[in-house]
């Protein structure tokens, strides 16, 4: 209080002065009641923004363990889809030299299955136009060892001489008849 406040009350100017000096010094460390309200204002703020944040932190904490579920989820079905593209492209490539053996093979061995069977594909190379190599080689040593897989007389057709697949072949070596023979099945010229 203020000296004016203790005369007001009707106490001494002298004990009023005293007073006010006594009531001055104890009010050095009180804040004004504005400056309260307003810290108390700003706590309640920081206080709604925290618990707002602490909210928000949580809630990304619980998705960050779906987010992981999910992640390792994915990531499982990539692998999975990348094991069934190279499965199912081997299968392919199988197929395709399956049917360019059975093709070749096909006039001259008396059971197809079986012959294609007995060759070993890993020393076969299928190009990308549809010739085999190597595959005459393994038909020459299984005709020495099992001539009984093998139509009589049959040779690779030669279609250097408008022979047809399955005929006798005409003249021209068996290699040059047989890629020919292939070339022209495999959709070359």
């Amino acid at each position: 209080m203020k000296k004016e406040d203790f005369v007001a009350l009707g106490i001494s100017e002298e004990l009023a002065e005293k007073a006010a000096a006594k009531s001055a010094e104890e009010l050095k460390g009180f804040v004004p009641r504005d400056r309260l309200n307003e810290a108390n204002k700003a706590k309640e703020q920081a206080e709604s923004s925290y618990n707002s944040v602490k909210s928000e932190l949580d809630k990304l904490k619980e998705s960050a363990g779906d987010n992981e579920t999910l992640k390792s989820q994915i990531e499982s079905l990539k692998n999975d889809l990348q094991s069934k593209e190279k499965t199912h492209k081997a299968e392919i490539a199988d197929m395709k030299m399956t049917n360019a053996i059975q093709a070749a093979i096909g006039h001259m061995a008396q059971d197809v299955g079986l012959v294609a069977g007995l060759l070993d594909k890993s020393k076969l190379i299928l190009s990308d136009d549809g010739k085999l190599t190597g595959l005459e080689d393994q038909i020459k040593g299984l005709k020495e060892s099992k001539p009984f897989l093998f139509k009589e007389g049959e040779t690779y057709p030669n279609v250097h001489d408008g022979g047809e697949p399955g005929g006798q072949g005409g003249s021209g070596s068996t290699r040059d008849s047989f890629a020919s023979w292939m070339e022209g099945i495999m959709g070359g010229n």
